[in-house]
């Protein structure tokens, strides 16, 4: 899947364990995620192998310029959810909006959801100003272009 000509999301590989590692420890990372405590690298190198094998989750590398700098999941169930990452490195600088909006145009048939901490509020604005709406607690949601359109 590519956006523009310097941005692109692909599917992740085992080569990618290194650097998600390195962004799942970072402490601005952690802070937002729903178990704050970072894992050791053997805990995400088997949730990593794990999450590449289940169907029912697909892991995507987004690059700028051919370099990684964020990854995104997403769990297709009764709640699809998407999760986002941008590395801690480039953070602020709006590849969150790109990538984001680059994964919600693939999944565009379905429904997404996004669990957002209370006090993330970078989070709560990129997914409010890519049209996910506050649906309860902490989740918000992506109407999907069929759901918007069937009676």
């Amino acid at each position: 899947m590519t956006g523009s000509p310097s941005f692109k999301l692909r599917k992740a590989t085992l080569q990618d364990v290194d650097i998600t590692y390195q962004w799942q420890i970072h402490p601005a990372v952690r802070r937002f995620s729903r178990i704050e405590t970072p894992p050791d690298f053997e805990d995400h190198q088997n949730w990593f192998v794990q999450s590449l094998k289940n169907r029912y989750r697909e892991i995507w590398i987004f690059e700028s310029a051919g370099q990684p700098i964020g990854q995104l999941r997403v769990d297709i169930g009764d709640k699809n959810e998407v999760s986002i990452l941008i590395s801690p490195d480039v953070t602020g600088k709006g590849y969150g909006d790109v990538a984001l909006k680059l994964i919600c145009d693939y999944y565009r048939d379905i429904d997404l959801w996004a669990y957002v901490k209370v006090d993330n509020i970078a989070s709560i604005k990129l997914f409010t100003k890519n049209k996910f709406v506050h649906q309860y607690g902490n989740w918000y949601m992506l109407r999907s272009i069929k759901s918007m359109y069937s009676g």
